[in-house]
């Protein structure tokens, strides 16, 4: 997110969406209100594209990547969010009648910048926790090869933090049975 600038009015979710669909640049949505997002460049995009390239589940029964054109809604903080690349393995759930609001991802990947580093290690982090699908959020360097990986423990539901560091680095997405090799993403 580009701003904390607070608007003079709130919008509805209803709003937000009926004025995000003629929008010229995307907006994420928190609680009634609306940030202009930054456009991803270079690096950033090509790093996201090879995050859905690398997780392989395009091809594979049952799963599907989505790009950062997918708003995901976290209902429990009725917020809607661009993530850079999200999965889903098994039939994709939406908020709406329409497909404009996912709802049950079960990883989810944001590549840092300089611009959205604070926001995706913060309020990002702590409102994609509360969504039930989600087992796996993933924040990646563009630069270096480095993840934090935040892990949701299947039996007692508390995340953990693996992160994976260097060239040699590997980590398994387990949600969607991914091994995910630094070595690929940043060679």
């Amino acid at each position: 997110m580009a701003t904390n600038v607070q608007p003079e009015y709130e919008l509805t979710l209803e709003e937000y969406l009926a004025i995000e669909e003629y929008a010229n640049i995307k907006h994420e949505y928190v609680d009634g209100v609306v940030y202009a997002m930054a456009g991803g460049k270079g690096l950033h995009n090509i790093t996201a594209a090879r995050l859905i390239r690398l997780t392989g589940v395009y091809g594979r029964k049952g799963c599907e990547a989505f790009t950062s054109d997918q708003k995901v809604y976290v209902e429990a903080a009725n917020a809607a969010y661009y993530p850079d690349v999200s999965i889903v393995c098994g039939k994709p759930r939406y908020h709406d009648a329409g497909t404009l609001l996912l709802i049950n991802p079960q990883a989810i990947f944001e590549v840092l910048s300089s611009s959205t580093a604070k926001v995706d290690r913060g309020m990002k982090l702590q409102h994609y926790w509360l969504i039930p699908s989600l087992q796996d959020y993933l924040i990646v360097s563009p630069d270096e090869p480095y993840i934090e990986h935040y892990e949701r423990d299947p039996v007692g539901g508390i995340w953990r933090l693996k992160e994976v560091s260097g060239i040699d680095g590997e980590t398994l997405i387990t949600s969607c049975d991914c091994r995910l090799s630094l070595a690929e993403l940043y060679g």
